[in-house]
């Protein structure tokens, strides 16, 4: 399950590095939009107790509150043909999403069209 999440992970930041997104294309992180159930805390809590995952808290976009993210080791970055050397964002997973990437490779933006609409807007468009 760990290491379907891991290269779903490294897959997933691999693809927003090469788009033709214009922001935070530099994305080693995920963050929870919901509250994980048991077995997802556990597989996180396994990736983080063996060093493949690093954790730590962030305010969420719904500004309520804080929540958990999770972060690549820059070790592993490499395999992945990513930039360890800075970092500009997180993507946002659900639970379920979570629990499919641990049967499978999943990608965590699955469509084009999910990272073009979340290109940012050049000043005199």
């Amino acid at each position: 399950k760990l290491q379907n999440l891991i290269f779903s992970m490294g897959e997933t930041f691999r693809r927003i590095l090469v788009s033709d997104r214009q922001a935070e294309r530099r994305v080693l992180s995920i963050g929870l939009k919901d509250i994980p159930d048991s077995e997802v805390k556990e597989v996180l809590r396994l990736g983080v107790q063996v060093g493949f995952l690093q954790m730590d808290a962030i305010g969420n976009k719904a500004c309520a509150g804080k929540t958990w993210m999770y972060t690549l080791n820059r070790m592993l970055v490499p395999h992945f043909d990513l930039d360890p050397s800075t970092v500009a964002g997180c993507v946002f997973v659900t639970n379920e999403m979570l629990k499919n990437a641990f049967s499978r490779k999943i990608d965590f933006c699955p469509t084009n069209d999910d990272l073009d609409g979340m290109q940012q807007m050049m000043l005199f468009d």
